[in-house]
């Protein structure tokens, strides 16, 4: 709610907003822009504070959201070296190395290695679905920095904790 392209209705009146305000706050913003200002239209319309639609649904514009690509051994490695936090740093080499969402890495307690069967196992926070990852070389010489018990990234992991929660739309 407080994205610059946003802002410029800040102090307009509802029902004086016009078609091409809200066409400028799209082409100034990108796909989040546009899911928020089509909830914000859509529970203006469904409250009865607008007596009808500003974009009528089938004229909304549509949104091609950039592509998207992972992050390159170079520009991985530039990161990794440039970090101080050794516990980002080392939630940064876990991500790399077992390819995992950031929650559900942020996540991992010292419960979820196997030692004996030199297994990762936790259960994906999205699909609830268990993902098991065979510990190699590099992984064991990175969990071994890691907390024996407890979480792995306790920081983190209560950082992302606070991000959550309730959505708007």
């Amino acid at each position: 709610m407080r994205s610059k392209p946003l802002c410029t209705l800040r102090d307009r009146k509802l029902v004086e907003t016009t078609a091409d305000d809200l066409r400028a706050v799209l082409s100034a913003g990108g796909t989040s822009t546009n899911h928020f200002l089509r909830c914000l239209h859509n529970l203006a319309v469904g409250m009865g504070w607008l007596p009808a639609c500003v974009i009528p649904p089938k004229l909304w514009p549509v949104v091609t959201a950039k592509p998207k690509r992972g992050i390159r051994r170079e520009e991985h490695e530039k990161i990794i070296a440039a970090e101080k936090n050794a516990e980002r740093r080392n939630y940064y080499q876990m991500l790399w190395e077992i390819g995992a969402a950031q929650t559900d890495t942020s996540r991992l307690s010292a419960d979820n290695v196997n030692w004996q069967e030199r297994k990762l196992q936790y259960q994906r926070l999205k699909t609830g679905e268990w993902a098991c990852i065979q510990i190699g070389d590099r992984l064991e010489v990175l969990l071994k920095q890691l907390p024996s018990s407890g979480l792995l990234f306790p920081t983190i992991s209560h950082d992302r904790a606070q991000l959550s929660g309730p959505r708007m739309c």
